[in-house]
């Protein structure tokens, strides 16, 4: 996928902040973005109306993503499925995700077969799958770390 000039303007700005807060050692998701916003608003000429357009894009975005994942509201669930446990109405999600990335399918939770209900419920033990592996990486960088005496990995970069 080609990149536009607002993109590549973000990944730039972006890169620059994390390289500056790495020497710190550490930084918050909240901290970094607004420092990159610093260094966009500082240059407005520089970024112009290509990273404004790609900014708005990714609000909407985002603003969407939380509204697929936002669950039902109970009263709505409880009409229409009156018999359920209230702990499970509590988490039923008003879209349901079909697939994976930007342009995986969600069907309205209200309006979903049996099938939709069966392959979101796989796509969420997949997700789980990779997240409690992905655990395994951090777990094995401390025990190494632990087992050797330093304290982090720079430790050893600089020996």
């Amino acid at each position: 996928m080609k990149r536009t000039n607002g993109e590549a303007s973000i990944r730039l700005i972006t890169e620059k902040v994390l390289r500056r807060e790495a020497k710190n050692g550490r930084t918050t998701l909240s901290g970094a973005s607004a420092m990159c916003m610093r260094v966009a608003e500082t240059n407005p000429d520089m970024y112009g109306k290509a990273l404004m357009t790609v900014a708005l894009h990714h609000l909407f975005k985002r603003e969407v993503t939380q509204q697929l994942k936002r669950g039902m509201p109970p009263n709505a669930a409880l009409g229409i499925v009156p018999h359920c446990p209230p702990e499970v109405l509590r988490r039923l999600p008003q879209w349901l995700a079909q697939g994976e990335g930007k342009d995986a399918e969600w069907v309205y939770a209200p309006s979903a077969t049996v099938a939709n209900w069966e392959a979101n419920a796989e796509l969420k033990e997949k997700k789980a799958t990779q997240t409690l592996k992905a655990a395994e990486d951090p777990r094995y960088i401390a025990r190494y770390l632990r087992e050797h005496g330093y304290n982090s990995l720079m430790e050893i970069e600089h020996g």
